[in-house]
């Protein structure tokens, strides 16, 4: 094998190797558990300024689905948030995919139920 033969090889393996260790370290997401699930729907809220509520003037109510949860958002009313304490007007909600970490809303317009993707 001539040196170049031999460096381009290298450059190769080497090429495949890092790709490789990229991926493992990079796995798929996965969400394992509903207060994970709530956590995210959380940060996506706040990332995407889905309300103008502040985190703890919310109440989360999650459902399991086959592959993941449904999380409806609700406005919790107490002497801190105000509101009638015996009401909590659903807002909308979030499903979050366990295998992907997807998540999708109705929150653009919750009276039609649409569920869009959420990046």
């Amino acid at each position: 094998m001539t040196p170049r033969v031999l460096c381009t090889l290298c450059y190769v393996l080497a090429f495949v190797s890092v790709r490789t260790v990229a991926a493992v370290a990079n796995p798929t997401p996965h969400v394992a558990s509903e207060a994970q699930a709530e956590t995210l729907a959380l940060d996506a809220i706040a990332r995407h300024h889905l309300t103008s509520l502040a985190p703890a003037c919310l109440a989360l109510m999650s459902e399991d689905l086959t592959n993941g949860w449904s999380i409806d958002v609700h406005e919790l009313h107490d002497e801190k948030c105000g509101g009638d304490p015996e009401t909590s007007p659903r807002l909308f909600t979030i499903d979050v995919d366990a295998t992907t970490g997807a998540m999708t809303t109705d929150a653009l317009d919750p009276a039609d139920g649409e569920m869009q993707s959420l990046d």
